[in-house]
């Protein structure tokens, strides 16, 4: 389930993109033809004047799209002390975590409360989440790189001490591990963003 989690997460993070380039470099495409076709037909004068609005209108609608991609309307306006609530979070974590736990990480918000973590072990792949997660491979060759795996995950699961999951993940159900308080929502905008704790028993 997890595998096929990630992997279905991969794929869109990769096409997304692709598939934005694609749809706005066919609608410029589109425009651009019109306009030659129009262009073509006025007096030179207007069609100077022409080309210069298109221009105009293509660097605002640059700009506006920068500012406005990869951000969801309640990323936008969040308008909270994001730091402080890291800062929360991170405080609520250390007060529950034993210093020499090792982590397993199910998070893909944020990773920013397990720096107020002292002296734990964190698998590093984690931390980018899908993007470095891969399908397959040589588990020591892929861990040298900062990618990571299911046999790796698997493994990690065995080891880890406590497991960190974020709220939009699904909870966790096993008989070794106690859950305790969790975390309040990092971001009160974004749905989810609770972190449980899962200790596993001694």
């Amino acid at each position: 389930e997890e595998e096929i989690f990630y992997t279905t997460t991969v794929l869109l993070r990769r096409l997304t993109p692709a598939l934005l380039v694609l749809l706005f470099g066919g609608l410029l495409f589109f425009f651009a033809v019109k306009r030659i076709r129009l262009i073509q037909k006025i007096p030179s004068d207007s069609a100077r004047s022409l080309s210069t609005n298109t221009i105009l209108i293509y660097i605002v609608l640059g700009t506006l799209l920068s500012f406005g991609i990869g951000l969801t309307p309640q990323e936008a306006g969040c308008g909270e002390d994001v730091i402080s609530a890291y800062e929360s979070g991170g405080a609520h974590l250390a007060e529950y975590i034993p210093a020499g736990s090792k982590i397993y990480w199910r998070g893909g918000l944020s990773p920013i409360p397990l720096l107020y973590l002292p002296d734990v072990k964190l698998y590093l792949p984690q931390l980018n989440d899908g993007y470095s997660y891969r399908l397959g491979g040589d588990p020591d060759e892929l861990v040298r790189y900062g990618w990571w795996n299911e046999e790796l995950a698997a493994r990690w699961r065995q080891e880890a001490d406590v497991f960190l999951v974020e709220e939009w993940r699904g909870g966790m159900e096993s008989e070794f591990f106690d859950e305790v308080s969790p975390t309040q929502p990092l971001l009160s905008c974004q749905h989810g963003s609770e972190i449980h704790i899962y200790i596993r028993e001694k």
